[in-house]
């Protein structure tokens, strides 16, 4: 689906089944259509937002997902937030440690 139709497309259709499966609503705001991803920007993008609300299924016990997808500029910009339960701060990782931007 992802290389036919291409990344927003694919990405409306997954968090419409992360709802159905999960019942956890999700709200996109997708200002992105006119961005020509290559296929493996694209991929990335998508297995980041995949990653994303696979988490906040696993933890966070959230009613409510926000899917934002946009365009600033040359960039793209992918915000994947939830009204969930955070991460008590004794079980973040250390600010020495590796973790990826938007993991810790």
């Amino acid at each position: 689906m992802l290389d036919d139709l291409g990344l927003v497309p694919a990405a409306e259709w997954f968090s419409g089944q992360f709802s159905a499966r999960y019942g956890v609503r999700v709200i996109r705001q997708v200002d992105a259509d006119d961005i020509d991803f290559q296929p493996e920007t694209a991929t990335v993008v998508f297995r980041v937002v995949q990653e994303a609300m696979s988490n906040i299924a696993r933890h966070s016990g959230a009613p409510e997902v926000m899917l934002e997808i946009a365009r600033d500029g040359p960039n793209c910009i992918v915000s994947v937030a939830d009204n969930g339960r955070g991460c008590a701060s004794d079980k973040r990782p250390a600010r020495n440690s590796f973790a990826p931007a938007g993991h810790a």
